[in-house]
């Protein structure tokens, strides 16, 4: 049962995270997506962001939440499927590997994000709290 949780808790994770990143990034930006502003569904998304910025851009901490809270909720979700499906320790460095990765990837291409030294430690802070967790729990 606890399974089923962690992974339905680490998937809920992740549509909250891309519904936020969604509001507050313009995603025609993304490389991925860019010919979306091209179809109808463009305007409707525009007018639904602009209105969530404007009410948004109040709020205290911002641009912290904007950049770095996303990133610790994709992370989270990951970690919650990711290291429930795959049993031994070797998912950690996996994990890391990967997060490393994506960031390096975005300092030689940028068109697939930017670069910032803090989601790495974000991702790294995530990870090690997993790691700390299982092993706590193994000591029991």
């Amino acid at each position: 049962m606890l399974y089923k949780k962690r992974i339905l808790c680490g998937i809920i994770y992740f549509v909250i995270g891309a519904i936020l990143y969604v509001l507050f990034h313009d995603i025609t930006q993304s490389y991925v997506l860019r010919n979306l502003s091209q179809t109808y569904l463009f305007s409707l998304y525009k007018d639904v962001q602009s209105g969530f910025y404007e009410i948004f851009m109040k709020v205290p901490f911002y641009l912290y939440i904007q950049s770095y809270l996303i990133n610790f909720i994709f992370i989270l979700s990951f970690c919650l499927t990711f290291f429930t499906i795959i049993p031994n320790r070797i998912k950690f460095g996996f994990a890391a590997l990967l997060s490393l990765g994506i960031e390096l990837v975005q300092l030689i291409d940028p068109r697939f994000g930017t670069f910032d030294f803090i989601d790495i430690l974000i991702y790294m802070v995530v990870i090690l709290i997993f790691y700390y967790a299982e092993e706590k729990k193994k000591l029991k």
